[in-house]
């Protein structure tokens, strides 16, 4: 099939390299953002395989070998000639011209650097061999591989002396192996490695794992791990996520929470970690795995689905990383595949999206699943990977996601999914899911009104299907600043122990706010604490606002450590931008600047302009104009895109400081 060669390419890009075939490089292969999509299908067919050089000509031997555009020209001539002439070289140097050539990784369009970067290995080992190190035998061996083929590299292999077969060495030839998918000549260096007890690395293990997966075997997974616990070799993240995917192609569910829990008893995981699992539960519970074994009669679909699977674990594994680029190019290299994408792939792209805070990216792929003619769009999907969101904690990642859903389905189309919703219940041969209700209730509000939403509540008999519901409701009664209505919802949905996470209770304490109730903010968080219900980043500023306003200051302050000193919450801009905000209520301007300025401090220039704009604002309401200006500079300086807000918040700042030029020119900025 169409997709499983690029399947096989994508593994090999994403599993970790032994760290002798990318010393050379400017980083391994499976952290570095390539500037190019990962199947060489995809390769830009026009582009040269070097880089350009300036336009004032340099003579030194890097320029030279540069220079060299044709794979007839040699690179060792011009190495000859330049020692000819009196010029200097050190294997320290070769080694960053071949880093530097090896960059652009164009190995099926132009084979020129690689020719030319063997040829360098090739006239180190003539001219300097004591100057040979394992990872310079390990380089030469991937570059065979890539340039002359498997066998060269073999007989390579084979005619070193024994003591230059070291784990590097070995494991360059494990590579080329597995990406030429010889699986016996790969099991039995596997074994040759083992036997050597030269290394306890676990780089050999990881490219087993993904030999296996790329082949089918997910059986031998399991087998690989096994051994790799008996050998004492600490797993990476990219060792779980080999083995977690293959357990998810194999719908082994069970396997994969186990080895989730695994995870999250490690001594080594870190944020990365925590992220890629948030995002795996998220994709368990969105993306329905469990319930996808009826799909699997035939042969050709449980090979699709199991090549499908792994993709989508690429995808988690990169957005875990924070690899925004490598998630561009396996993206883009998925909608280029003839076949047709699920909506589990769709849900798995955008919750990743999300993740790393690329909302821009993650609208356009909601815009071309409602688009896709291969795949019906769903919108109890995207109700389902909202309640997962929520549930893994990641509260502003779900409002996030349903404001991106209010501006990617307009109220016509929304009219359209409420009615094939209604059909499919009133038809009876489908029974809704419980987000499918929750999905229908929200559509009432936006079409219709409020009255009906109710009157659908009403009707609905099951606790979960009630649980799925409560909150776009309670949300459209928040809108309408409707409190008598909330609180009657609140105290049903609590009789009832329906309540288990913060955003209800969040919903409600904004709508106090609003409404001047601010004391029964803090009744609410008096709640939630006696009912353990853990408070999120938006439940602590809503506090913070609160005891800011009742009781000053130092009321804030202490929230604020309090919030600081819990594990489960990290503090963000948001946390700042409120303090500021008490502090400028209370007139304390030195305390209300410092607070923008940690808000500042810890405020992503990837975020949306929304979120600048709202420091930006803050600023300007102060009259700080200079810190105002210094921000919008750092914000273009770091790549961030201003919008018609953040013209039209300059143009009433130098309206209020009479910098009327200033202010006639933004509106042609807008």
């Amino acid at each position: 099939m169409a997709a499983a060669s690029l399947f096989a390419d994508l593994l090999r890009q994403a599993r970790p390299r032994n760290p002798s075939v990318t010393i050379l490089r400017a980083l391994p292969l499976s952290l570095r953002q390539p500037s190019q999509p990962l199947s060489s299908g995809l390769a830009n067919s026009q582009g040269l395989a070097v880089e350009e050089e300036p336009a004032a000509l340099v003579d030194d031997l890097r320029s030279r070998i540069f220079r060299l555009r044709f794979p007839k020209r040699s690179a060792m001539d011009a190495l000859d000639r330049w020692v000819g002439e009196g010029g200097t070289v050190t294997a320290s140097e070769l080694r960053e011209i071949t880093k530097d050539l090896r960059k652009s990784k164009r190995f099926k369009h132009a084979l020129e650097p690689i020719c030319t970067d063997d040829m360098i290995s090739e006239w180190m080992k003539v001219h300097q061999e004591s100057e040979l190190s394992d990872k310079d035998y390990a380089t030469r061996i991937d570059l065979l591989t890539k340039v002359f083929g498997l066998i060269a590299a073999e007989e390579f292999f084979e005619g070193l002396p024994s003591s230059f077969k070291s784990y590097e060495a070995c494991t360059a030839l494990l590579h080329s192996y597995a990406a030429k998918k010889q699986i016996e000549k790969a099991e039995n260096l596997f074994d040759r490695i083992k036997e050597l007890n030269i290394s306890s690395s676990v780089f050999a293990y990881n490219e087993m794992m993904a030999l296996y997966i790329s082949v089918g075997q997910l059986d031998k997974v399991t087998v690989v791990v096994d051994e790799l616990k008996r050998q004492k070799v600490s797993p990476d993240l990219f060792t779980y996520n080999l083995w977690i995917s293959s357990c998810a192609a194999s719908l082994d569910i069970i396997s994969v929470r186990r080895i989730l829990d695994e995870m999250a008893q490690d001594p080594r995981s870190d944020k990365q970690w925590i992220a890629y699992m948030r995002l795996t539960d998220i994709y368990l519970a969105a993306g329905q795995l469990e319930s996808s074994q009826s799909s699997l009669s035939e042969v050709d679909k449980q090979i699709s689905q199991r090549e499908w699977i792994t993709y989508d674990f690429l995808i988690i594994l990169h957005a875990g990383l924070g690899n925004t680029q490598m998630l561009n190019d396996i993206w883009k290299s998925m909608k280029m595949t003839k076949q047709k994408m699920t909506s589990r792939n769709y849900i798995c792209v955008i919750g990743s999206y999300l993740m790393v805070e690329q909302f821009k990216e993650a609208g356009e792929v909601i815009d071309e699943w409602k688009k896709s003619k291969g795949q019906e769009f769903h919108i109890s999907d995207c109700n389902r990977l909202f309640e997962a969101l929520k549930k893994t904690g990641l509260s502003d990642k779900a409002e996030k996601f349903h404001e991106l859903m209010e501006v990617y389905l307009p109220k016509s189309l929304c009219a359209i999914f409420m009615q094939i919703l209604t059909w499919m219940e009133s038809d009876g041969c489908f029974q809704l899911l419980p987000s499918d209700h929750g999905a229908k209730l929200d559509l009432l509000t936006k079409v219709y009104t409020i009255a009906e939403a109710e009157t659908y509540f009403q009707k609905l008999s099951s606790s979960a299907s009630k649980r799925a519901a409560a909150f776009p409701l309670l949300h459209s009664y928040v809108k309408a600043k409707d409190l008598q209505k909330s609180e009657a919802l609140m105290y049903m949905l609590q009789n009832s122990g329906l309540v288990v996470d913060p955003h209800p209770f969040n919903e409600l304490m904004k709508l106090y706010i609003a409404t001047g109730e601010i004391q029964s903010v803090i009744k609410v968080i008096q709640y939630m604490k006696r009912s353990k219900i853990p408070l999120n980043v938006l439940s602590y500023n809503l506090w913070m606002n609160a005891c800011g306003m009742l009781y000053g200051i130092m009321s804030a302050e202490t929230m604020l450590m309090e919030m600081t000193n819990d594990k489960n919450v990290e503090v963000g801009w948001s946390a700042y931008y409120t303090l500021a905000n008490i502090y400028t209520n209370a007139g304390n301007h030195k305390k209300a600047h410092d607070a923008l300025a940690l808000a500042e401090e810890k405020l992503s220039m990837r975020k949306p302009p929304r979120v600048s704009n709202v420091l930006l604002a803050a600023y300007m309401r102060n009259g700080w104009m200079d810190k105002a200006k210094s921000l919008h500079l750092h914000t273009l300086e770091k790549g961030g895109h201003p919008n018609y807000k953040t013209w039209e918040i300059l143009m009433e700042g130098w309206v209020k400081t009479t910098q009327m030029d200033r202010a006639v020119e933004a509106p042609l900025r807008l």
